[in-house]
């Protein structure tokens, strides 16, 4: 009898727990106190060790399995970072070699259009290596960036850290490598 007049009642009075208002007053970690609820999975920035990372079951339960999730983080933004470095190279070098293999002022080439043509034609395996790579790169990128948005203040300084770490080690600096440096 009860179950039925509970379904009969509008969405409207539906029975809810009275909400704790915040005017701003109380700090974020009062209003966890007195609602029950943990900063895990707040929307704000915070330094939780127990946010799940990507998945529910990678939900650090200790200090090291943190640390463990901060270094994955730093290792996605890594990669994604080397997968661009590799795109960007896979496409200089493919229209440099483009270049030397066929001179435009070289009388062996039968027309100059022809041999511009061939010179910035793309080759089928080529697109597809690089629609491979501009995938892969773009859902690690995506992943970190789901990562970021625990606002966990831990994770977030980790991808920016991978993304340094990968610009520094993978990047080349063309003017320093022209000047020798």
């Amino acid at each position: 009898m009860i179950r039925i007049v509970l379904l009969l009642l509008p969405v409207s009075t539906a029975v809810s727990l009275p909400a704790v208002p915040n005017s701003g007053r109380i700090p974020v970690e009062s209003m966890a106190i007195l609602t029950g609820k943990s900063l895990c999975g707040s929307m704000v920035l915070h330094q939780a060790t127990c946010d799940s990372i990507l998945f529910s079951a990678l939900t650090p339960s200790n200090a090291m399995e943190y640390i463990c999730g901060l270094c994955l983080t730093a290792a996605l933004s890594l990669l994604a970072t080397y997968l661009d470095v590799v795109k960007a190279s896979l496409a200089g070098k493919r229209r440099e070699r483009l270049w030397e293999q066929h001179d435009i002022s070289s009388k062996e080439s039968l027309s100059p259009v022809l041999a511009l043509v061939e010179k910035v034609r793309w080759t089928v395996r080529t697109k597809a290596i690089k629609a491979g790579l501009t995938f892969l790169s773009a859902l690690l990128k995506y992943l970190t960036m789901l990562i970021a948005m625990t606002f966990n203040i831990g994770l977030i300084l980790a991808a920016c850290l991978g993304y340094a770490l990968g610009s520094l080690i993978f990047e080349k600096d063309n003017e320093a490598f022209a000047n020798g440096y």
